[in-house]
């Protein structure tokens, strides 16, 4: 089975060059298709998980009190920002199903859909921000490490050395 985004050399298919998902050939909004969906809701989930090990370290110690308040702010950013990205779009989707369910995607609420691209082009520089600055944090915050770090572990005892 050949489809428009498939080339055919011998015996073995070639998919073209960034490759991104399957073309159902049927006109249907990519929005409505529900692998999009599914990966929406996985990227969701998947965030949530990654910010909420972030948001573990709420009562940590930090050197100073500003990569405390840093650390909360961008941990809440990366964990939020996510689900502000894709909401929108899972919202969307039952008023596209009610309006066009056989048709190709027009602009219903051209507006609607405008903001909704707004939000999703703004998100993303502000979530790699939050994320660089966790990641710089981490690193820094190795520079005041407790004196029990540096002290020599016991357990390595146990273990039958070759």
């Amino acid at each position: 089975m050949r489809t428009a985004n498939t080339t055919r050399f011998g015996s073995w298919a070639q998919n073209p060059m960034f490759y991104a998902y399957m073309d159902s050939g049927d006109g249907r909004c990519k929005v409505l298709r529900k692998d999009f969906i599914f990966g929406r809701i996985l990227l969701m989930v998947v965030c949530l998980i990654f910010g909420g090990v972030h948001l573990l370290a709420w009562f940590s110690d930090f050197p100073s009190h500003i990569e405390h308040l840093l650390w909360r702010t961008c941990s809440v950013a990366i964990t939020v920002l996510p689900l502000i990205y894709v909401v929108p779009v899972l919202l969307l989707r039952p008023a596209l199903s009610k309006h066009c369910p056989d048709l190709p995607c027009v602009d219903i609420a051209s507006g609607l859909v405008k903001l909704i691209l707004f939000v999703q082009l703004a998100i993303p520089p502000f979530y790699f921000i939050a994320r660089l600055f966790l990641l710089i944090e981490m690193i820094i915050s190795l520079r005041t490490l407790p004196s029990s770090a540096f002290m020599n572990v016991t357990w390595t005892t146990y273990f039958l050395h070759v």
